[in-house]
């Protein structure tokens, strides 16, 4: 038998969404109306971003991850989540880990069953009301 060793694949394609998130976002950690959770990755790509020189990292630093990041911009009612979804090369670096997966799956799910539940396109949702059900899910926003 012969073993190879496990080809993982850090970053693909990304999504064009209605808001494209950049480091400058993350490393300045922008508030956004409709954030749908917060991540807290430190930045893992290559090379390092020179954004990093201008924006030194707090003691306890997070960043928080936009509702329009996982609605596509040329495709009605599809969400997106995990690393697909809309940022930069240098973003996906804080987005591509697990957790930030997690946080983005999550809001893409509820998001998507109140959608259905009140006969919503997924670009025109109340991000209030996904707000308020993801916060008493449990999720910081």
């Amino acid at each position: 038998m012969l073993d190879c060793p496990e080809l993982c694949v850090r970053e693909t394609r990304h999504f064009h969404g209605e808001y494209v998130l950049t480091i400058e976002d993350i490393l300045s950690m922008r508030e956004f109306d409709d954030t749908i959770g917060k991540g807290c990755h430190p930045i893992d790509t290559r090379p390092v971003p020179e954004a990093l020189k201008q924006y030194p990292l707090p003691h306890r630093w997070s960043f928080n991850i936009p509702y329009r990041a996982l609605v596509p911009k040329s495709v009605d009612n599809l969400l997106v989540a995990g690393r697909c979804i809309s940022c930069t090369h240098e973003a996906s670096g804080c987005i591509r880990p697990t957790v930030q997966c997690m946080i983005t799956g999550e809001a893409a799910g509820v998001a998507a069953a109140i959608c259905a539940e009140h006969g919503t396109p997924a670009r025109e949702l109340d991000t209030g009301n996904l707000r308020a059900t993801l916060a008493a899910q449990g999720v910081v926003l």
